[in-house]
């Protein structure tokens, strides 16, 4: 196996059990993953990177009730699953809010 294809399927198993740590904010999180989903899946389109991409981010919350929230409004990406939670809770998107709603505890 090549190299390439090795630290893809790190990058791969780090988003698999990637979850938001205490003091991230969503913003850091966000692009965490979308750094990650590059290094993981070089070859997907562009819209197939997306769609697992939201998959992940609303998977690294630690409250699935607010994971949810966010998957029933069906974001077509990771933009707009960040948008949904500047929408619902503004402050959770930057670090101005000290609220533990999907974090680590």
């Amino acid at each position: 196996m090549y190299s390439g294809e090795r630290q893809a399927e790190k990058n791969s198993a780090e988003l698999q059990i990637r979850r938001r740590r205490s003091h991230e904010s969503l913003s850091e999180l966000h692009h965490d993953i979308r750094s990650l989903m590059a290094l993981a899946y070089p070859r997907l389109t562009a819209e197939a990177r997306e769609e697992i991409a939201c998959d992940h981010f609303t998977n690294a919350f630690s409250d699935r009730d607010f994971a949810l929230k966010v998957k029933e409004r069906a974001p077509k990406s990771l933009d707009e699953a960040l948008k949904v939670l500047d929408t619902e809770v503004p402050c959770l998107v930057g670090s101005c809010c000290d609220i533990t709603i999907g974090r680590e505890n």
